[in-house]
């Protein structure tokens, strides 16, 4: 199977790639294995999964008054 270049692709599949390597490591898949079946490096995994962490705790953080 050929890989395909990531510099290459249109922003919407680069982050279409991201949701789906989130959606996998929230459903327990190793970070070994999501790397691999995204054609992504483990950083990349990585980041987008903390990321996502840190919106999901910021928009549960209760609002100051003003």
């Amino acid at each position: 199977m050929e890989k395909i270049d990531s510099r290459t692709l249109p922003v919407d599949a680069l982050n279409e790639r991201r949701r789906r390597a989130v959606k996998m490591r929230l459903d327990g898949t190793s970070l070994k294995d999501t790397a691999a079946l995204c054609e992504m490096s483990r950083t990349t995994v990585m980041a987008a999964y903390n990321l996502t962490r840190l919106r999901t705790l910021a928009q549960l953080r209760p609002q100051c008054a003003q």
